[in-house]
């Protein structure tokens, strides 16, 4: 016999769990983790990046400079740099299509670069070492947003040696 009751109370469950997963997913949106982000970085703070753990290179800075650690290509190289040799470093965006990456080219004496990116573990390391060990380079919440925007292009700004940067370059001076 159907239960006319029973019918009722079972769209109303499935109503309210339906809203229910919709608020979730509202409230646990990566939009809203990214406004978070923005907001932190306009203010000139540290943004809290969700931890990575699955990295293709790690940098480990070293009493003397850094490495770059191949983690999944194991037949690739370990790449290390002394901060003596460093002869200028420029931040740049790559252009990956769908998203962009912010690198940073150490050029050597010899004309060769070594290039880091964000998409490498260690990386904000890497940025916070190089006021320290490269006197005169502006600190990564100076220059991070004159080399993120505008999306797609390559924001070239030159941060060592300190002669080269200037307002212009690092227009987020804050």
């Amino acid at each position: 016999m159907y239960d006319p009751t029973l019918s009722l109370q079972a769209g109303l469950l499935l109503m309210a769990a339906v809203i229910g997963v919709l608020l979730w997913r509202s409230l646990t949106s990566p939009g809203r983790e990214i406004e978070k982000l923005v907001r932190q970085i306009r203010a000139g703070e540290r943004p809290d990046f969700p931890e990575r753990r699955t990295f293709d290179h790690d940098i480990r800075i070293t009493e003397t400079g850094f490495e770059i650690i191949p983690v999944r290509k194991h037949f690739e190289e370990v790449c290390r740099c002394d901060w003596t040799s460093v002869r200028r470093v420029t931040a740049f965006k790559e252009d990956l299509v769908t998203t962009d990456c912010v690198c940073l080219a150490f050029e050597l004496p010899d004309g060769s670069a070594i290039a880091a990116n964000e998409e490498m573990g260690g990386w904000l390391e890497l940025c916070d070492a190089l006021p320290a060990h490269l006197p005169g380079t502006p600190l990564w919440e100076k220059w991070r947003m004159a080399v993120a925007l505008p999306a797609f292009a390559p924001c070239i700004t030159p941060l060592y040696p300190a002669d080269c940067v200037t307002l212009a370059s690092i227009h987020n001076d804050g």
